[in-house]
């Protein structure tokens, strides 16, 4: 914990620093001013069923955020020719509806001689609708009100399940590597490619190619770096919260106690609660499980509001310069935060739990109580969460939840 405040202090300072070159800012077309000053009968004619969704987007969004043109993957940005074609078009209908060409007006719209990608097309709407780039919203009550409708959710680990230590192996056991403006993650990718030759050398060609699809993944997480803000995915961000908190990666055949399956699984050991002895065990009486026992590791992902009550003052300046970033003229550059938990498999069925005075504390949901135990296990320092920014659907690592 005291190592990830000192991170944190340093992540505050590389908050506040500007870079050359590191400001991915893209300005958007002036059709999007357009498309929202548009009636809805002339805006169908020229554009046709997009007009609709396009409206609901550009009605909401603040024009003067430089980072606006990135979004739908830059169709509608100050260089499209689409963009183009789509203001040409509005022209078009408004002459048609001036001089009373009804005939040719509701076909104005089939000329575009681009046709979007059906997923581009997937994504257009409002944020209020599909909660994406709700960075662009213009009221911080309007994203925040978006935000509040995340909800917890495990993340997946069978990918790693299945693969095993060739995974494992390959991440790194901290996040210091991961804060803004940080190269040093270029080490760590020789290191593990150098790892992967010596396998392919032993003949080991599975495990190489296993070895290598990690360090591809990795290498397009580090080209798609934001602002300075390093991409991480939720599972590799799991597996380092895992591994710096010396958490045990099981062989299948030592999991008789855990699953039928022949996986790997990631397990919790007793001396990791520090004395907490937080097991019920049901029946007509409740009883204080004798000793602790091994747990499996089950991560979460928890939106930034549902443990906002219990944020340093250290992470609300953080998430505050990141709605306020310096670099994008103290606009936000984030639609959703996450707190990701190294939380553990328990309670499994009885939403119960004995809090850390010997209290037995029962919840209306198995949810409620697992959110419970995570934040009693936080404030007693048995883990130490992280806390992520998301963009476009693709994560990046801001800082620690301390």
């Amino acid at each position: 914990m005291d190592d990830a405040r000192e991170l944190n202090k340093e992540i505050l300072r590389r908050l506040g620093t500007r870079r050359e070159g590191a400001v991915p800012s893209k300005e958007a077309h002036r059709v999007m001013a357009a498309i929202a000053a548009c009636p809805e009968e002339r805006g169908e004619h020229a554009l046709g069923s997009l007009f609709g969704k396009l409206h609901a987007f550009t009605t909401v969004v603040d024009f003067t955020h430089p980072d606006l043109g990135t979004a739908f993957d830059g169709w509608l940005a100050f260089d499209s020719a689409f963009a183009n074609e789509c203001e040409e078009l509005l022209v078009v209908a408004e002459y048609c509806e001036r001089e009373r060409y009804n005939s040719v007006g509701p076909f104005l719209w089939k000329v575009l001689s681009k046709e979007l990608p059906k997923d581009v097309l997937r994504r257009i709407d409002s944020p209020f609708v599909n909660r994406l780039h709700v960075r662009f919203l213009k009221a911080p009550e309007d994203r925040e009100k978006v935000r509040n409708r995340k909800r917890m959710q495990c993340i997946d680990l069978r990918s790693l399940c299945k693969k095993g230590d060739e995974v494992w192996s390959a991440q790194p056991s901290s996040f210091s590597k991961f804060i803004r403006y940080d190269m040093a993650y270029q080490d760590e990718l020789a290191r593990v490619e150098k790892k992967a030759k010596r396998y392919l050398d032993l003949g080991l060609t599975d495990m190489h190619s296993e070895i290598m699809k990690t360090v591809e993944a990795f290498r397009q997480q580090v080209d798609e770096s934001y602002y300075g803000f390093n991409r991480v995915t939720m599972t590799s961000a799991a597996v380092i919260l895992a591994k710096s908190l010396d958490y045990n990666m099981h062989q299948p055949f030592l999991l008789a106690e855990f699953s039928n399956a022949r996986e790997y699984r990631i397990v919790v050991e007793p001396r990791h609660f520090k004395g907490y002895n937080f097991f019920v065990e049901g029946g007509g009486l409740v009883l204080r499980h004798p000793e602790p026992t091994p747990l499996l590791y089950e991560p979460r992902v928890y939106p930034l509001h549902e443990f906002w009550p219990a944020a340093s003052q250290t992470v609300k300046e953080i998430i505050d310069l990141t709605e306020n970033f310096p670099d994008a003229n103290g606009k936000p550059v984030f639609d959703h935060y996450g707190v990701i938990v190294p939380g553990v498999a328990y309670p499994k069925k009885d939403p119960r739990f004995v809090d850390d005075n010997g209290n037995i504390l029962s919840f209306d949901s198995i949810e409620e109580a697992k959110k419970a135990l995570d934040l009693t296990l936080i404030k007693k320092r048995c883990i130490t969460p992280v806390i992520v920014g998301e963009k476009d659907g693709k994560c990046y690592f801001i800082g620690y939840w301390a």
